[in-house]
């Protein structure tokens, strides 16, 4: 019995095999391989595997048992991929460790060598998100960003040519948008065009979700600035502790800033870090300044601290830092306080990172004299 199905797999005419799964070619040597083991799968399932009277009722047409072609061996049915834990701390892949990528077209391109990994072991589908993807976005602003300036050095501009910021502005979001859409076109090829070990292209669903990303409403503009004297284990993004990571801001980098904060599409600003309220005096009254201009522009302001508001707004003041840290805050619409606790961390909170930390409405908290949630 089942010498003769297999040989009818490997000769091509098995009627059952040919029409049993229109995503795989029943022709092709690695389909037939998937096959042959399935049918030797489905036969030590129903003799050995099961209890007699579950492959009865099977036969008998009682009951379907699905998949028996692959309960032989212990692999996971369809699977939600993490790839935001593969694509941000690493991973590896036939042996080879694959580190975090350093532009958006490379993330996509590792991604799919995930995918075709999951795919290979595994039966059922898979999902990913791309909100896992997005991040990387803004890897390769930053990244093409410093490989225009590099360019401009090169190029002898014109003495009339007053607005190279703006020139500068232009030719990296065009670029960044000729990026993005090569990442997703390799996503699109490589997925339709792959073959996995089971004889098929992966089937797999890509998740839109427009607030699964926890960042606050809309599209908005995120500023990291450098410096935290908080060192959270297990924080989100650890090079931004050192005081002495990124670029220089100035006023070249705050006209930059609003010039993408008033785009109509574009809802505030995110102060991130690092951690704003770490800033000496003049970073602090620089930052507040920029916060105003934000918020004169009808847009909002969040930022996140490792100071709880308790810390910021008590009396009396420490010294002029601490006085400077509490006008910081007041000219937020919202803030997220309080450390980063690894003990409390949960993905399903929004906005924060840790149960310990609170999502703040600053301005009706100055009002009422006391924290009040914000409330979307």
């Amino acid at each position: 019995m089942l010498d003769g199905k297999v040989l009818s797999i490997a000769d091509n005419v098995n009627e059952t095999v040919i029409q049993e799964n229109s995503n795989k070619n029943p022709a092709i040597l690695s389909t037939q391989r998937d096959y042959i083991a399935g049918e030797l799968s489905r036969d030590i399932t129903n003799r050995l595997l099961l209890p007699e009277e579950i492959t009865k009722a099977h036969e008998e047409g009682i009951i379907h048992f699905h998949d028996s072609d692959y309960y032989l061996q212990r692999m996971h049915n369809c699977c939600l991929v993490n790839l935001e834990d593969m694509l941000q701390n690493g991973t590896v892949i036939s042996g080879t460790l694959i580190e975090k990528p350093h532009s958006f077209s490379t993330a996509c391109n590792i991604a799919t060598q995930i995918i075709a990994q999951v795919a290979s072991n595994q039966y059922g589908g898979q999902s990913i998100s791309l909100a896992h993807l997005a991040p990387f976005v803004d890897v390769s602003r930053r990244k093409i960003r410093k490989e225009v300036e590099e360019e401009f050095k090169t190029i002898p501009l014109d003495a009339g040519c007053d607005d190279v910021e703006s020139v500068i502005f232009d030719i990296v979001e065009g670029r960044v948008r000729e990026e993005v859409k090569r990442g997703v076109q390799t996503i699109q090829y490589q997925v339709i065009t792959l073959m996995t070990t089971n004889g098929q292209a992966p089937f797999i669903t890509v998740f839109m979700y427009l607030n699964e990303v926890n960042d606050p409403q809309g599209v908005r503009v995120s500023l990291f600035v450098s410096g935290c004297d908080f060192h959270c284990p297990g924080c989100f993004n650890p090079e931004a502790q050192s005081f002495e990571y990124g670029e220089k801001f100035d006023s070249e980098v705050a006209e930059r800033i609003m010039k993408m904060v008033s785009e109509p599409t574009i809802s505030g600003l995110s102060i991130l870090g690092g951690d704003p309220l770490c800033q000496d005096v003049a970073g602090l009254i620089t930052l507040s300044m920029l916060c105003n201009r934000v918020r004169y522009r009808g847009k909002t302001v969040w930022l996140w601290t490792g100071f709880t508001w308790e810390d910021v707004f008590a009396l009396p003041c420490r010294d002029t830092q601490h006085q400077y840290q509490k006008f910081l805050v007041a000219d937020c619409n919202v803030v997220v306080d309080g450390p980063f606790k690894q003990e409390l961390a949960d993905r399903k909170l929004v906005w924060r990172g840790s149960a310990n930390q609170r999502v703040i409405d600053v301005q009706a908290s100055l009002r009422a004299g006391a924290v009040v949630t914000y409330q979307n």
